[in-house]
């Protein structure tokens, strides 16, 4: 095996190593949003630390969680379901499906957000 070879082998396991430290990572930080601070702390020991920096920590902690754990899988269906829509009609149906949903869960949302609060099959017809 030649050095070029050795190198990208060694690089490689390393490339594992880091993969497989980062997935127990997230793993104990989503379960313990706490040690999120402490690894911060631990890696940055002469930096003071706020209340302000902790809240912080915990609210991104919070928003990495749900994301990983609500909206990831609902937006990687939504890609899927927009990658098999094959006519225009189609995907307009799935955009109206949404609309409505936000509609539905939050009108308030929806109006703040510039939802259309009527769908194009809502207008009168010409």
């Amino acid at each position: 095996m030649g050095a070029v070879e050795r190198q990208a082998a060694i690089q490689t396991r390393e490339d594992a190593r880091r993969i497989e430290r980062l997935h127990r990572l997230k793993a104990a930080l989503y379960s313990d949003p706490s040690l999120l601070v402490v690894d911060f702390l631990d890696r940055n020991p002469n930096l003071q630390i706020t209340a302000q920096d902790i809240d912080r920590f915990r609210k991104l902690a919070h928003d990495l969680r749900h994301q990983e754990q609500w909206w990831w899988p609902v937006m990687s269906a939504w890609s899927d379901l927009a990658l098999q829509t094959n006519s225009p009609e189609a995907a307009l149906h799935v955009m109206e499906a949404l609309r409505r949903a936000i509609l539905g869960l939050n009108r308030e949302l929806a109006v703040r957000k510039g939802v259309s609060v009527t769908s194009e099959s809502d207008a009168p017809s010409r």
